[in-house]
């Protein structure tokens, strides 16, 4: 629940690419990969939400999709995934000790519907933990920001799933074309439900709530943990004092890795 407690310098550099888009008059395509599903949603509320992110929940899908094919017989390609999830679920897959993070996902094995027939929860798990270590995760991000930005230059209508679509909270099945990213939920679904199920996922990153103006509070738990760890003190900022308060994060970053005798950046 900590990770929400770092959330300011994910916000203030890409708030400052969409300012910059917005000045310019240029009509660009914008996908975020920092921490796109909480981002997004608030920039959307300063009218400088970015086309869609990439990543996070989308780096469980490959892994998934091969687990199937192995499962069921084919290749991978003939799955089709359509996933309603947050960050959070990357991080801690569908259940800890604690309780179960809410998501929604449904399998198609060459065409077929066989999410009743697939243990998912435990094949979620594994996709997660199979995915690659440290710094080599970059890759795969990568790949899936070269994905959304291909089907956005190539106008190929491509379903598949993005972070952070049209603003909103957490992740989405959706199909992108060069001038739009529709959500596109499975029939059983309702848009609200699927809102509402991302909204509660996203306390288990430690936030509380995005307001109407963007102010993000968050959860006790995550800014008392930050507060015990390093003595900086943050249960709710806004969007247009993310800057001041990343740099106020660097420095308590400093600080940590001075007082723990960390000697190297994280790579």
């Amino acid at each position: 629940p900590i990770f929400a407690a770092w959330l300011p310098m994910h916000v203030c550099i890409i708030q400052r690419v969409m300012m910059a888009v917005r000045q310019a008059g240029a009509d660009s395509r914008v996908i975020n990969l920092c921490f796109p599903d909480a981002v997004n949603a608030i920039l959307a509320r300063q009218g400088l939400a970015p086309a869609m992110g990439a990543g996070n929940a989308d780096l469980l899908i490959p892994n998934f999709q091969r687990a199937v094919a192995a499962r069921l017989g084919g290749n991978e390609r003939e799955v089709e995934v359509s996933l309603v999830a947050h960050h959070s679920l990357t991080g801690m897959g569908p259940y800890d000790t604690q309780d179960t993070i809410p998501y929604y996902i449904r399998v198609l094995h060459g065409g077929r519907d066989v999410t009743a027939e697939l243990p998912v929860d435990q094949m979620m798990y594994q996709a997660g933990q199979d995915r690659l270590p440290g710094a080599q995760l970059d890759s795969l991000a990568a790949s899936s920001m070269v994905k959304n930005a291909l089907a956005i230059l190539r106008d190929s209508h491509l379903r598949t799933f993005a972070p952070g679509p049209a603003g909103l909270i957490g992740g989405y099945p959706v199909e992108v074309a060069r001038s739009s990213v529709e959500v596109r939920l499975p029939a059983d679904l309702a848009m609200d439900e699927a809102m509402a199920l991302n909204q509660r996922a996203q306390k288990r990153d430690g936030i509380s709530e995005i307001a109407a103006d963007g102010t993000v509070s968050l959860t006790e738990k995550a800014w008392k943990s930050m507060y015990d760890l390093s003595g900086y003190r943050m249960p709710a900022f806004g969007p247009d004092e993310s800057y001041r308060r990343a740099m106020e994060l660097i420095d308590v970053y400093h600080g940590l890795r001075a007082k723990y005798g960390v000697k190297r950046e994280v790579p």
